[in-house]
């Protein structure tokens, strides 16, 4: 049965598995599962024991907050997608790059607000 929780479970495996560069079937490999499994599990038509999950997000380097990120009541930014995904990438880089990505952000938010006003 597909439910609204089971297909955000499903779609953040889905981009972590993504991100890691990963097909379904190495992904269920890696994780010991058939790949079908992994398949109904990202389209929301299949949830899974706390274990699984704590195993794929294991193998996808990702924390379980990731995972069950819309289900907690306090979370951190790092853990939505695509901040996620921009900590991922600008992570191997210089020091010095990541500090004009920061500045390139913070001139962003400042446009931002200053055209919200």
């Amino acid at each position: 049965m597909t439910t609204k929780k089971n297909r955000l479970i499903g779609y953040r495996i889905a981009m972590a598995r993504k991100q890691a560069k990963l097909t379904q079937a190495q992904l269920s490999e890696k994780a010991r599962m058939d790949a079908s499994t992994l398949s109904r599990l990202e389209r929301g038509t299949l949830m899974t024991s706390l274990e699984t999950l704590l195993t794929l997000s294991d193998i996808l380097n990702v924390g379980l907050e990731y995972i069950l990120y819309d289900f907690l009541k306090e979370t951190s930014d790092i853990a939505d997608p695509l901040v996620f995904e921009i900590t991922r990438a600008a992570d191997p880089l210089p020091d010095n790059y990541k500090r004009h990505i920061l500045n390139e952000i913070n001139s962003l938010k400042e446009n931002f607000w200053e055209e919200e006003k």
